[in-house]
């Protein structure tokens, strides 16, 4: 087999094309650092978006204990045009999805579907709240828990969990399908949530496992689908996992690079809370 010969004529020419390609993408990342950025363009599966490649997918929002990272995970949440946007590290307690009874496993105004509409959204700054749009959040319908149906339905929420579907693209015949299969689910080892100290846990989706009315699909520390009933046999007590929140922001809010937020580095955060003291993480 002939070996390919390459002249120093050709190395050089395409060493003056390295270089050029090279300051080319060197002057249009800088373009694009400095000017206005709205949330859309750093969301994860915004492919054209050269903004999400240099800095990521994050921005930081303000809760009541300082700021905190969101990962930007859709530009177009389910085709209603709103940018999606999860917590990145696990709240702190863990929580139950609901009492353990007839139809816990329906997530419409259970336990957990409130906590997220009130104690939760409450943690968020009033900047951060003002930005929340409501989404018309596909669920299974009450129909279908713990009969294997397939039925769902849409009720109307600004704070959430992910499902099944959105968030682990493998199908089960006992999740029905709630939503689109997001392209994050795709990445290597997106499934796992940690907390702050870099603890994996499991954490609760939305979706029931239908073949019981009082059973709840789950992402366990190990980023595995799982699912458990409302009542641990274990524990002998109301199962509990961590939580982790979504919810969506219009896809033209725009974002500025904030300071003093994490050491040596300027991150992303809402532009009107930019213009307020935050404190840091």
């Amino acid at each position: 087999m002939k070996r390919l010969k390459i002249s120093k004529k050709g190395m050089k020419q395409g060493f003056k094309i390295f270089i050029s390609l090279t300051v080319i993408w060197g002057v249009y990342a800088l373009v694009q650092l400095n000017r206005q950025v709205t949330v859309k363009e750093i969301a994860f599966d915004n492919i054209l978006s050269i903004i999400n490649k240099l800095d990521g997918y994050t921005v930081y929002l303000k809760e009541k204990g300082g700021y905190e990272p969101y990962l930007v995970l859709s530009k177009n949440y389910n085709g209603y045009g709103n940018v999606l946007l999860l917590r990145k590290y696990l709240l702190d307690e863990e929580r139950i999805f609901n009492e353990a009874e007839g139809y816990g496993a329906y997530y419409e105004d259970s336990k957990i579907d409130s906590y997220l509409n009130t104690e939760f959204k409450q943690t968020l700054s009033p900047m951060v709240q003002k930005q929340l749009v409501t989404s018309q959040l596909e669920i299974t319908a009450l129909s279908s828990v713990g009969s294997v149906g397939k039925e769902t339905t849409t009720i109307p929420r600004q704070v959430f969990l992910l499902s099944h579907r959105e968030l682990w693209q493998a199908k089960a015949a006992a999740a029905p399908k709630e939503g689109r299969i997001l392209l994050y689910s795709l990445a290597p080892s997106s499934p796992v949530a940690t907390t702050k100290e870099g603890e994996a846990r499991p954490y609760w989706l939305r979706t029931p496992y239908t073949e019981h009315d009082t059973t709840i699909w789950f992402i366990s520390d190990i980023g595995s689908e799982g699912y458990i009933p409302l009542w641990d046999m274990i524990t002998k007590d109301v199962a509990v996992r961590s939580v982790r929140p979504a919810f969506c922001i219009k896809k033209d809010t725009k974002l500025e690079r904030k300071e003093g937020i994490v050491p040596g580095k300027a991150v992303f955060v809402l532009k009107e809370d930019a213009k307020s003291n935050g404190g840091k993480r």
